[in-house]
């Protein structure tokens, strides 16, 4: 690993899957081939088994990220690229029981602490109790004003001066 890179996931209402392939999506951006990619989400494995046509499919919840995912496989060409299963939270135990190796167990450790970080931003860029409560509460406001103005009476008068004025 070179360098790494993390942030909140972008959507307004997350899935762990969503920020997985989000994730990968990222990472193919950056990439430069050959690239071989670990991962712990099956979901993510699973689509790249299957295909774009499989992935991107309107019965697919998350077809929308599915499409760039492909764009960018394409991009790059698939014959540079590698995605492959690792064991996610692995521990020195399954690391001596052969679920996995030291490296794949320090990477998804540091791809879990990096995850950690991009939800702790993610929660500090969230609107807190304070502010959603005020949002709240002008909403109620606006609503009232817009009652309020809609049986205001017309106004009536007419101004000869400016209209004789534009007449002439």
């Amino acid at each position: 690993v070179i360098a790494g890179f993390y942030g909140p996931c972008g959507d307004h209402f997350p899935t762990a899957f969503r920020a997985e392939l989000t994730a990968v999506i990222q990472l193919l951006c950056m990439a430069i081939p050959p690239i071989t990619v670990w991962i712990d989400n099956q979901e993510v494995l699973d689509g790249w088994r299957k295909g774009p046509a499989w992935c991107c499919s309107s019965a697919r919840s998350a077809a929308d990220l599915w499409r760039q995912f492909w764009f960018k496989v394409d991009d790059i060409g698939i014959e540079g690229i590698s995605l492959l299963k690792t064991k996610g939270h692995a521990t020195d135990v399954d690391v001596e029981l052969g679920r996995g190796t030291p490296f794949e167990k320090k990477a998804n450790d540091n791809a879990d602490h990096f995850a950690g970080r991009a939800v702790d931003l993610a929660l500090a860029q969230a609107p807190n109790d304070m502010l959603v409560q005020s949002h709240k509460e002008a909403t109620l406001w606006y609503k009232w004003l817009t009652l309020l103005c809609a049986h205001w009476p017309a106004d009536k008068v007419e101004k000869p001066l400016a209209n004789a004025q534009a007449s002439a």
